[in-house]
């Protein structure tokens, strides 16, 4: 039998599964220890392993490559042992199988069978918890007499929108693997896997010999959840701008206030005085004065600009903007531009040719007609 792991093959094996244990599992980014010691097969035939109980430690094992990148995933619905990566792109509702591999790299040819076998071994997955457009699963393989005692390998999800994983407990644990080390393999449930919650599975294997015939992959489904709740819409407004004004034809900004959420950012403020002066910007235009040279009327108005995704956009409106008159020594007037209002229904009919006054009597003799029933009917009531 033959199963796919990173674009490569690989022929596993278990020996007898027992009951659930497991231990906090620590997340590191790929697998971990990096630096522990590694082991080749000379040829496809010939791997020494080994002289003490280690987990998945050949860098070439035959028909896997290497062994210390041991846990993988891939969409449910590929069918087939391939399509397995170590970095998946998810949507809502997507089912994933993650899947570890198993090996321990004892040589009981040269150490013998007990002190090549691992004691209470165990398996712990791990799921994210935080909701993220990027996270990370880990697997960890532990044995009390291992050396190093735990090994670890993670796989990294990333999505359009934030979102979280959990496991599939409707969904079987699968090991595939070879009965007593030899024969033909077969899958079957894994009867010592169990979840602590939705993000954590635990496996307890008991001894595990050591040999490539002994290796075992364990397959799992998740389901993720993505958050799709609209992106927030970036909101900037200039909000409010007012200013003062002498007898002498000086004008100051007293306030000016914006708003910027959801990502926009306020970058400036624009003041056009009115009477053809250039156009003045800054951070802060608070305190800007500007001296007129003649009596008259100036409508002075100001415009923000925020920076929204790397690009400038500007807000003003009547809100950010005043009229302000100059008239000899009479104190001078400051007023909110004029806005412009609907019109009013006309008190004296207009164009009463023939047919608009045909129309209004016709809606008079309908109104007329709608009140001789309400009344009508009232009276009928009473009797």
């Amino acid at each position: 039998m033959k199963i796919k792991s990173r674009a490569k093959t690989f022929l596993v094996s278990l020996l007898a599964l027992v009951t659930l244990a497991g231990s906090p599992l620590a997340v590191y980014a790929g697998y971990a220890p990096s630096s522990r010691p590694t082991y080749q097969c000379i040829t496809p035939t010939n791997c020494p392993g080994a002289d003490h109980v280690t987990f998945n430690s050949f860098t070439n094992a035959p028909n896997y490559g290497d062994e210390r990148a041991f846990f993988d995933g891939k969409d449910a619905g590929i069918t087939g042992s391939g399509g397995y990566q170590d970095a998946i792109t998810v949507h809502d509702g997507q089912k994933l199988v993650l899947r570890t591999y198993i090996h321990n790299n004892a040589n009981p040819n040269a150490i013998g069978e007990a002190a090549a076998t691992a004691h209470n071994t165990r398996m712990q997955v791990l799921l994210p918890t935080s909701k993220k457009t990027t996270n990370t699963a880990a697997s960890q393989i532990t044995a009390d007499n291992a050396s190093p005692g735990t090994v670890s390998d993670t796989v990294d999800f990333s999505g359009a929108s934030p979102f979280t994983v959990e496991f599939d407990k409707s969904a079987p644990v699968q090991v595939t693997y070879r009965p007593n080390g030899a024969g033909d393999y077969v899958t079957n449930n894994l009867p010592g896997a169990s979840f602590s919650n939705d993000q954590t599975l635990n496996a307890n294997f008991g001894d595990w010999k050591g040999c490539f015939n002994y290796a075992a992959l364990v397959t799992m489904t998740i389901t993720v959840h993505m958050d799709n709740t609209p992106p927030v819409t970036p909101a900037y407004t200039c909000d409010a701008f007012n200013i003062t004004a002498d007898v002498n034809r000086s004008v100051k900004v007293s306030t000016f206030s914006t708003t910027a959420t959801n990502g926009a950012v306020f970058k400036n403020a624009t003041v056009n005085w009115g009477d053809n002066s250039a156009e003045v910007t800054n951070t802060n235009i608070v305190g800007l004065t500007h001296q007129y040279a003649a009596d008259g009327t100036y409508t002075i108005t100001s415009t923000a600009h925020f920076t929204v995704n790397g690009q400038e956009v500007s807000a003003g409106g009547p809100q950010c903007a005043k009229v302000v008159t100059f008239k000899g020594n009479t104190p001078p007037t400051v007023t909110p531009p004029p806005t412009t209002t609907t019109p009013g229904t006309p008190s004296t009919l207009v164009n009463t040719g023939p047919g608009e006054v045909a129309g209004i009597f016709a809606a008079v003799s309908a109104a007329a007609a709608l009140a001789y029933r309400k009344v009508l009917s009232r009276r009928l009531s009473r009797q």
